[in-house]
């Protein structure tokens, strides 16, 4: 991948540019950043993970995406009832499922490879680590989480981390995961390529996920059974209603509204196949 330029790594804030071209595009879309900023600060603490409503438009219009990936997750997750008090999350990022879950109601752990600032909420517990050797005992936590991160894993690393997960939860493992598969009910590999082709154009740097999805390939449905036994799986984020947020959401100024374009048209095709997500759940008693 020599001389090819990237988007900033999503952990880190982009850097003021040198040039002065740089430094003049990072002054216009300010104003984009900031209002994206307040609208999360103002409506994502009411925001819901049962329903998309006016609420999630305004407080993840810009991210559309990742709601949908957490509240698939976040909502098996409440299915289990008094089996999910105690949360791990690998590959938490900064926020996590703590913009979700309320910290006085769960134990959560967040655990990331980088070096990340402390979550906002102390009540959280922060951790740098390996996802694929995890530094806790068996049975550590009620609930095991992934969200978008298995894919990230080299391949040679994607059942190490499948046993991990498993062996310190309790109760169950739930991941998200774009994916393919056999059949050709989930095609994120070409949802991915195209995406990353037009990330390139617009902004002249291909889409740093992407293109570690399309480097290491997405795990494939069969793949995710052999890993997970007797595991639930189903479809999550149609790939044309996931193309065109990811695509919309890109576009300064107007970005910000792609909730409302999700919720108006989008929402009512969310779930039907191709679809680009996988959401996993795996319980201790069986799928």
């Amino acid at each position: 991948m020599t001389d090819v330029r990237l988007s900033p790594p999503i952990y880190t804030k982009p850097a003021l540019g040198k040039s002065l071209t740089e430094r003049v595009v990072l002054a216009v879309f300010a104003p984009d950043f900031a209002m994206r900023r307040f609208l999360e600060r103002k409506f994502a603490r009411r925001a819901r993970t049962d329903r998309f409503g006016v609420i999630e438009a305004l407080a993840f219009g810009g991210r559309v995406d990742l709601w949908q990936r957490y509240a698939a997750v976040v909502e098996a997750a409440k299915a289990l009832g008094g089996g999910a008090r105690t949360v791990l999350e690998i590959g938490s990022g900064h926020k996590g499922v703590t913009q979700f879950l309320d910290p006085s109601r769960y134990q959560i752990c967040m655990l990331d490879p980088f070096f990340l600032p402390a979550p906002e909420d102390t009540r959280v517990r922060s951790i740098v680590a390996d996802g694929a050797v995890l530094p806790f005992r068996d049975g550590a936590f009620d609930v095991v989480i992934a969200v978008d991160a298995l894919e990230h894993f080299p391949r040679r690393q994607r059942a190490a981390f499948a046993a991990e997960t498993q062996r310190v939860a309790a109760n169950a493992v739930i991941i998200h995961v774009p994916a393919v598969s056999a059949d050709g009910r989930w095609d994120g590999m070409d949802l991915d390529r195209r995406f990353n082709t037009w990330h390139q154009r617009l902004s002249g740097m291909q889409d740093r996920n992407s293109v570690e999805h399309l480097q290491e390939g997405l795990p494939t449905v069969e793949e995710l059974q052999a890993f997970y036994p007797g595991a639930r799986i189903a479809g999550d984020q149609n790939g044309r209603v996931w193309l065109r947020s990811m695509l919309l959401t890109r576009i300064p100024f107007l970005g910000i509204l792609t909730g409302f374009v999700y919720l108006l048209w989008g929402k009512r095709d969310a779930h039907k196949p191709p679809w680009h997500g996988c959401l996993l759940v795996s319980t201790k008693s069986g799928g």
